[in-house]
C-alpha cells in the first residue's frame, strides 16, 4: 500500500535528499483520499514530517515522523525547521557507516495497477485517482479537460462494475494481496 503514499510518490518523481511535510508535497484532495481514510486515519496519523536520505548506491533510507494527536501538536513548521538543521549531521553519519543494501526494491503497487479492462489511459486515471489526486488536478497533470476526466472515471467505474472511489481502493487492495 505504501505505493499510494504521496511521500512515496514524491521520492518517485523528486528523488532528492531533504525534509518533507506532508501538506506540502500531497495532493490537494489527498486529506479526503480514501487512502488517507483508511491509512492515517486508520493508524490514528493527524500529520507526518519525512526525511529523505540517498546514497551513492541507489538506496534510499526515509524518516517518518508521525503526529497521533490533533492540534495543538508540535509544530510541523518547527520540527521541519530543526530537523533541516540536524539532516547535514544525519546524512554524514548515515554516509560515514555506508550504506545497507538490504532494502528491497520493490516495484508492484500502484504503478503496476493493471487490469486488462482498462486502456492505458484509463489505469494512468486510476492510479492518479487512488493516490489522492482530485479531477481538475488529475486534468492539469495530464494536460486533458476536467470533462475527460470525468468520462475516464465513468469508463473506469462501468469497466470494473464498480460505483465509488472506495470500490476502486478495495480492487487495489485485493490486487496486492490485502483484503
Amino acid at each position: 500500500m505504501y505505493q499510494l503514499d504521496p511521500f512515496y510518490q514524491h521520492w518517485l518523481s523528486h528523488p532528492t535528499t531533504g525534509v518533507f511535510r506532508l501538506d506540502d508535497i500531497a495532493p490537494s484532495e489527498f486529506r479526503r483520499s480514501e487512502y488517507f481514510l483508511t491509512y492515517y486515519t486508520g493508524l490514528g496519523l493527524h500529520d507526518e514530517l519525512m526525511c529523505f536520505f540517498s546514497s551513492n548506491t541507489n538506496t534510499t533510507l526515509a524518516f517518518s515522523f508521525g503526529f497521533y494527536q490533533p492540534p495543538p501538536h508540535p509544530d510541523g513548521c518547527l520540527l521541519s525547521d530543526k530537523m533541516a538543521y540536524l539532516f547535514p549531521l544525519l546524512q554524514a553519519l548515515l554516509e560515514k557507516h555506508h550504506w545497507q543494501s538490504a532494502i528491497n526494491d520493490d516495484r508492484a503497487g500502484s504503478e503496476e495497477f493493471i487490469d486488462e479492462r482498462l486502456s492505458e489511459r484509463e489505469q494512468q486515471v486510476a492510479r492518479l485517482f487512488l493516490q489522492g489526486h482530485s479531477a481538475p488536478a488529475i486534468a492539469e497533470l495530464l494536460c486533458i479537460s476536467p470533462g475527460t476526466v470525468k468520462n475516464h472515471r465513468k469508463n473506469i467505474y462501468g469497466k470494473l462494475a464498480i460505483n465509488s472511489q472506495a470500490e476502486l481502493f478495495q480492487l487495489f487492495l485485493r490486487q496486492l494481496g490485502v483484503e
